[in-house]
This record gives structure tokens, C-alpha cells and sequence, in this order.
């Protein structure tokens, strides 16, 4: 007996109508993230102020403070991941031409406004041809078989619509219907457009690699946390207690081993997973420097590109220069320019100072688990790792982007000056009460107004240092 055909209205349409409609909302929060890039970033930083009056941060609220920004964090990741998702998936296309060509077209008198409203309308189906058809990749494939790449992502949803809504009418709907006025406008197309001739394809063919990084950028804390308080439940929880009327089970020793180095097993976890996915993306690319390692902020990205109003004050620049009343560019002009972007050829002594500085977190923390955290040996042996990487890197002729790179390294190793033992060298410890650093911050509570933030200065000096990823220095 032949299992019946499903009809219109069971349990596969509702689930396909299901994620239609959810890839369709996504549509909708996506245009809306990327019109308003300004007052997305405005809600990130109103709600991340919020987190610094939440009593207690540091102390009693230290997990749910931490919780909170870990969201915040994967938020702020999420809405990156629209920006660079929309680069390799619309900025292929030709965007229209904005008013500082026009201007620019009318100073000159190459072409009229009749003109450049003509190409607007001709360019806004252009199609893409050559090597860019090539990054057309899965990200502009939200639908299956709808990898046509002479259709936005508006097209394709409202072709799928009609598929599943109405299969038997031929007309497709339209696109303002599902998604009315809410296009990606010519300015954001402008910029995705310049951002798909500026990143480098790898971001787009290595997206879910930056993903988990960027994860883990904002998560790790949280699991270290989680880690830490779910160890002391089930020491808690399995060691006897006179006052319980139910006796504990008493663990074996696997299990008490297990329990004490909970904390430490999930650390060490997260730090393995990375450098086996920066290992990926250094073979990836060659042997080059990892610039690009988490999913690159929006904020930077749309500085890189600049707003309209900073191109406008090149455009008297371009006049002159376009008349021929500016000086020509040089040779030495042109490589600067290309310096700026292009990646620094890749070499055996540049892949080998990559090699180092990705697995100095794993050697650090295996140091630091033979010999504890008073021993002077994992550190020592940390920032002779981190100097030896960015020794192979001294005489190479890096792009604006790796050296970029090599600063935000440069200025992990501050941490190196709040580590155990050199803390304790230098300030003394802040758990004691006799040392340097807690009679300064006695000293300092005696002060009006000035009190109040010594105590919060040391009440984070006491917890900072205690997690292992707020001095580790192995964030992306």
C-alpha cells in the first residue's frame, strides 16, 4: 500500500511556510540593520551602559552582569555578520550613482543629469559578470535553487513566496509587497559595493570559522564563570554535610579528579578550539597574516568607506585633478595605494611568527597548570613567544590592515603588567592586608568622592585577575 500523497496544508507546507516566513522577518530586521546602522550602534551602547550601575558586578551579580554582556556581545556580533553577509552577497552590484558624481559629472561637463538618471535606472539590474560571479557564494543562495545572480534578495524571496503560496499562479509577487519600502538604499548600497572591492573574499568563504571565533570572543568569560560555579554545586552537592537528611553519594576518584579540573577542562577546551581554527585559516591564507580572524565590526567597516559627507570634501580635489590642474600621481604614489590593501606576500619566517602566536594561550596555559600561578616560568615563557612572533614580523613591509593587526597584539600585552607573580611583585597582592596596594586603596577611601572609587577599583582588581580570559590575551 502506496503512503498518501501529501496534500496543501500539511505538516512539510506548514514547516516550509514556516521558514519562509522566518527567512522573511530575517529579511525585514536585516534591511532595517542595515538602513540604520547608527541607531543600532546607539542601542548597543545605551544598553552596555547600563551594565556599569548594576550593583554588585564584580561580586554577587558577577555571572548574571557577565551573562548580560555576553548577549549584548553576540548581538552586536549578530548585526556585524548582516553587514559582512550583505557585502559578498549584494555588493557585487553596481550602486547608482550618488550626488557627488553627479557633481563632479556636472563640474566637468562629461555628462548631464538626463544622463546620469539614465544609467541609475540601467545599473540597478545590472548583473554581474566575470570573477565577481565566482564570490556570488551561499550567502546570496537563502533559498534553494534561486541562484540566479541577476537577482537581489528580494527577488529571490518573492519568487520563493509564489512557490509555496500560490504554486499554480504564474505571476511572481512582487517585492514591495512583502517587503514595502524597505530596500536597501543607494547610500548602503555604495558602501556594501566599495566593502566587496575592499575585504577579502576568504571572509565570505571562512564565514563559519569567524562565526565560532566571534562567539567565543563574547562567550568564553561566561563559560569560564559557568564552569567555575557549576564545580563548586557539585562539590557542594557530592561532599557529606551532617545537616542533610539525604546522604551525599560519595564520588570516585576519576570523578572528583574531574570535578576539581572542571574549570580548567573547559578552558583549556576553548583555547584548543581556537588555535585549531586559526590553524585552519592560516593554511587557508597561505601562511598570511590572520588579520581577519572574528567577524570584523560594522563600525569599522563603514569608516573605512567613509560617509558621503568626508568624500565630499575630496571633491573639489578630484576637480582639479580631473582637469588636469593637480598634480599627476607617481609610481611611488600608486604602490603606496596598493600597499594599503594588498596582503604582505607570505613567507617561511611571517608563517612561522603566526605559528607562535597562535599556540602561545595553549603553551601559557599548560605552564601554567604544571608549575601554578606564582611561578615566574609561564610567564617568562609567554612573552618570549609573543616577542619571537612579533620579531618575524619586524622587517616585513605590512598593509594598513596587518599593521593594524600587530597594534591590537602590541596592546594585549598589557595584561602582562596585571598577571601573577608580576602583580604581586610590583603592587604587592590585594587579598592581603598589609600589602602596598591594599594601603593605598585604605589610604584612598579616606578621600571624599575619591572613596567610593577606590573601593570599585578594588573590588575589580580582586575578581579581574581571578578569571583566567580577562588577562589571557588570546581574544580575536
Amino acid at each position: 500500500m502506496e503512503p498518501p500523497t501529501p496534500t496543501r496544508g500539511s505538516g512539510s507546507d506548514s514547516a516550509e511556510q514556516l521558514s519562509f516566513l522566518s527567512a522573511l522577518l530575517q529579511r525585514k530586521y536585516d534591511l532595517w540593520a542595515l538602513n540604520n546602522s547608527e541607531a543600532v550602534s546607539h542601542i548597543e551602547t545605551s544598553l552596555k551602559t547600563l551594565l556599569f550601575f548594576l550593583p554588585g558586578r564584580f561580586k554577587e551579580q558577577e555571572l548574571g552582569s557577565e551573562l548580560f554582556q555576553s548577549a549584548l556581545g553576540l548581538f552586536g556580533a549578530f548585526n556585524d555578520s548582516i553587514w559582512l553577509k550583505y557585502t559578498f552577497s549584494e555588493g557585487f552590484m553596481r550602486p547608482p550613482p550618488s550626488t557627488l558624481h553627479k557633481d563632479l559629472a556636472a563640474r566637468l561637463g562629461i555628462a548631464t543629469a538626463d544622463q546620469s538618471s539614465q544609467t541609475a535606472a540601467n545599473t540597478s539590474n545590472q548583473s554581474p559578470s566575470g570573477a565577481w560571479v565566482d564570490q556570488f557564494n551561499s550567502f546570496s543562495q537563502l533559498m534553494d535553487g534561486s541562484d540566479d545572480p541577476s537577482k537581489n534578495l528580494s527577488e529571490k524571496l518573492a519568487g520563493k513566496a509564489s512557490a509555496i503560496f500560490n504554486p499554480t499562479q504564474a505571476t511572481p509577487v512582487d517585492p514591495n509587497s512583502l517587503f514595502g519600502s524597505g530596500q536597501i538604499t543607494a547610500d548602503v548600497q555604495r558602501k556594501l559595493s566599495k566593502l566587496f572591492r575592499r575585504l577579502p573574499h576568504s571572509l565570505s568563504k571562512n564565514f563559519s570559522l569567524h562565526a565560532i571565533l566571534s562567539f567565543f570572543d563574547h562567550a568564553e568569560l561566561v563559560l569560564e564563570i559557568s564552569a567555575s560555579y557549576a564545580r563548586n554545586w557539585l562539590s557542594n552537592t557530592l561532599s557529606p554535610s551532617s545537616s542533610s537528611v539525604i546522604p551525599a553519594v560519595a564520588p570516585t576518584t576519576i570523578q572528583s579528579r574531574m570535578i576539581s579540573s572542571l574549570k580548567l577542562i573547559v578552558i583549556f577546551t576553548i583555547e584548543m578550539i581556537k588555535a585549531v581554527i586559526r590553524l585552519i585559516l592560516l593554511v587557508r591564507n597561505g601562511g598570511k597574516v590572520l588579520v581577519n580572524q572574528s567577524i570584523p565590526p560594522r563600525d569599522a567597516l563603514v569608516r573605512s568607506v567613509g560617509t558621503e559627507d568626508d568624500q565630499r570634501l575630496l571633491l573639489d580635489a578630484m576637480t582639479l585633478r580631473l582637469a588636469g590642474k593637480h598634480r599627476r600621481k607617481t609610481l611611488s604614489d600608486v604602490e603606496k595605494e596598493k600597499r594599503k590593501f594588498i596582503s604582505t606576500p607570505a613567507t617561511a619566517k611571517l608563517a612561522f611568527g603566526e605559528l607562535l602566536w597562535i599556540i602561545r594561550p595553549l603553551v601559557y596555559l599548560l605552564s601554567l597548570v604544571k608549575h601554578g600561578k606564582k611561578s615566574w616560568k609561564p610567564w617568562f615563557l609567554s612573552l618570549l613567544l609573543d616577542l619571537a612572533s612579533r620579531s618575524c614580523s619586524w622587517d616585513a613591509e605590512l598593509n594598513e590592515a596587518e599593521t593594524q593587526e600587530m597594534y591590537r597584539r602590541g596592546f594585549l600585552w598589557f595584561f602582562y603588567l596585571i598577571r601573577s607573580p608580576f602583580f604581586e611583585f610590583a603592587v604587592g597582592d590585594p587579598t592581603e592586608p598589609g600589602s602596598r596596594i591594599s594601603r593605598l586603596f585604605e589610604l584612598l577611601q579616606r578621600v571624599p568622592l575619591v572613596g567610593a572609587l577606590s573601593a570599585s577599583l578594588a573590588e575589580f582588581f580582586l575578581v579581574y585577575r581571578k578569571r583566567y580570559f580577562y588577562t589571557a590575551g588570546s581574544s580575536s
